[in-house]
Parts: C-alpha cells; sequence; structure tokens
C-alpha cells in the first residue's frame, strides 16, 4: 500500500515521501538520497518537490522520458496545457478548413453555409456537399492554391465521373486526382473516351441479348 506523502521539515516539498521522513534521510534534502523504501528519491521537473516514485508521489517516465518525473500538481498542469493546446490547434486548424471552403464556394458560386454544414460526419476538413457535389478539402485547397480556372474544376470531375461510369466490376480506369489534374498530368483524349463509351455500349448491348435469350429459352434461375 503506497504511503502518503509530507512536507519536507527543511524545503517544504510537499510530495516527500512518508518512509524518507522517518528515517530522517530527507530532513537535510540530500540531491539522490534513498527513500526508506529502497528507492532512489527523485526531484518534480515542474516544481522541485522531492519525492519517491515508487511510492506513488510521482508519475514517471512522463512522455515516455524517463528522466523526466512530475508531481501530481505538474502533472495535471502539463495535462490541462496539452488539451488547451491541443483544443487550440484544433480549432485554428477547422477555421483554417473553412476558410478554404469559403474561398472555394465563392469561386465556383456555391452556398458557403450550406457546405459548411455539410462535412460529412462533422469531420471538418474531410469530404463536404457543395452544391450537388462531394469534394474532399485536398481538393478544395488544389483548387485555391493552384488559382485554377474556374471552370478547370468542373471539367476534371465530369472526366472523372465518365470514366468511373465506364468501369466494370472487373476492371476500373485510374483517374487523376485533381492536383495532378492542375499540373497537367496525362489524361484520356476525346476520341479514346468515345471509343470507351461505344466498346461499353456494345458491351451493355450484348448483356441485355444473353440475358433475354436465357430468358427466352428457359435457362434462368438454373432451370
Amino acid at each position: 500500500m503506497r504511503k502518503q506523502g509530507k512536507k519536507c521539515d527543511s524545503c517544504h516539498a510537499k510530495y516527500v515521501c512518508e518512509a524518507a521522513v522517518e528515517v530522517g534521510i530527507a530532513n537535510n534534502c540530500p540531491e539522490k538520497s534513498m527513500c526508506g523504501c529502497g528507492e532512489e528519491l527523485e526531484t518534480c521537473e515542474g516544481c522541485g518537490a522531492i519525492g519517491c516514485p515508487e511510492c506513488g508521489h510521482f508519475e514517471a517516465p512522463y512522455r515516455d522520458d524517463s528522466s523526466i518525473y512530475l508531481c501530481p500538481k505538474c502533472v495535471k498542469e502539463a495535462r490541462e496545457e496539452w488539451a488547451q493546446e491541443r483544443a487550440k490547434v484544433k480549432a485554428d486548424y477547422e477555421s483554417a478548413c473553412n476558410e478554404y471552403l469559403r474561398l472555394f464556394c465563392e469561386k465556383h458560386e456555391y452556398d458557403f453555409e450550406d457546405a459548411k454544414e455539410g462535412w460529412v460526419a462533422r469531420d471538418i476538413g474531410g469530404v463536404t456537399l457543395a452544391g450537388d457535389i462531394f469534394v474532399n478539402l485536398t481538393d478544395i485547397r488544389a483548387d485555391i492554391d493552384h488559382n485554377a480556372p474556374e471552370e478547370e474544376f468542373l471539367k476534371w470531375h465530369d472526366y472523372c465521373m465518365t470514366l468511373h461510369a465506364l468501369s466494370s466490376d472487373n476492371f476500373s480506369i485510374s483517374t487523376p486526382n485533381y492536383d495532378h489534374w492542375l499540373r497537367g498530368c496525362p489524361r484520356k483524349s476525346e476520341e479514346e473516351i468515345h471509343r470507351l463509351e461505344e466498346l461499353h455500349a456494345n458491351v451493355m448491348q450484348a448483356k441485355v441479348i444473353l440475358e433475354d435469350a436465357i430468358k427466352r429459352d428457359g435457362f434462368e434461375n438454373g432451370k
């Protein structure tokens, strides 16, 4: 069972191990003195209090650093400070994401308030619904950072949707992300896309003919 801490008579540290006080070791506050439990006393890196980590007065290692010891008060203060820092970084990040979204919506004449409320699963900086198009922050940033022509976003979006529609369960046609598109990555020509559309139409027609033949000859559902 862990012993309770006492004030040191010499330095008034609040977290001196009781066992050390009992044997008179801590009264002179020698550096690296031994606690009554047999472990070395340590000094809190935050406030300078002396105590024994083994007896529960310090948290060590702190933040995966075995050379740092903190008393409970300093641990609490450090965690509160860390929580405040995290909250500020998160708020600043979300504010920056929404500023990118605002510029994007103004540029393409989408309703910003709707898009701002449209972040999927309330994950600001993930994917949102702008107009009737789902768009992620990476593409929004590419559009703004590259100062892309206004019509380029829909041109890229339509290109990708066309190729996705021509893909099948057995294979898919790769499409570029928006950043690569704006950097001039290789893409299929209109003639190539038109040829793919013709082939896709032939496949769909052949599928209908096959299904009709199966139904006509009574082979459906294992008959």
